[in-house]
């Protein structure tokens, strides 16, 4: 996405139904990710992903590579950001709080009907309700049963794949309840 005229933040909403992915890509721009409804999922190169509810955001720095998609059916909502005109400087991927005010200023800046002022006001107090919120990391080890390996492989690829315990057994010649231990 490319940033028009003199915004310094442009916001795009998208619809994603469960399981969709945007492929690897990478913006000019900082991204703030927001899923207004559902989960997004934001995963960037090294492996990290983040799981979105609506309470919180990802930022993202310019130039980094990642892919977004939803483990639901979700709405998501992507503030672009011009680096030369965002005072923030967050050079890592950044969960923080979408406060209810925040919410709103990006739904008023997706729309058109903004005067140059009006849009200039409401960037000012979106960049002061950027704040990083400490998040818990949770580490998953990697299966040691080789029957597991291919799941975990395939559920690293789409979260959001919602095969049964029985059904994943039947593929790696396991049951379910053996899969559950």
């Amino acid at each position: 996405m490319s940033l028009n005229g003199q915004a310094a933040v442009v916001v795009g909403e998208f619809h994603l139904v469960r399981g969709q992915w945007f492929g690897w890509h990478q913006h000019g721009e900082h991204q703030v990710v927001w899923a207004a409804s559902g989960v997004a999922n934001v995963r960037i190169r090294d492996g990290r992903t983040w799981v979105l509810p609506p309470s919180v955001a990802l930022w993202l720095p310019a130039g980094l590579q990642h892919t977004t998609g939803a483990s639901a059916t979700t709405t998501m909502w992507s503030a672009y950001l011009r680096p030369e005109s965002c005072p923030l400087d967050l050079p890592e991927p950044t969960v923080i709080a979408v406060p209810p005010l925040l919410r709103e200023l990006i739904t008023h800046l997706a729309g058109d009907a903004l005067s140059p002022d009006e849009r200039q006001r409401a960037e000012a107090v979106v960049f002061d309700l950027v704040h990083p919120i400490t998040v818990a990391t949770i580490g998953v080890p990697e299966p040691s049963d080789e029957r597991l390996a291919p799941i975990a492989a395939a559920l690293r690829t789409n979260p959001a794949d919602d095969r049964q315990l029985a059904d994943w057994g039947r593929s790696v010649g396991a049951s379910a309840r053996t899969l559950a231990r």
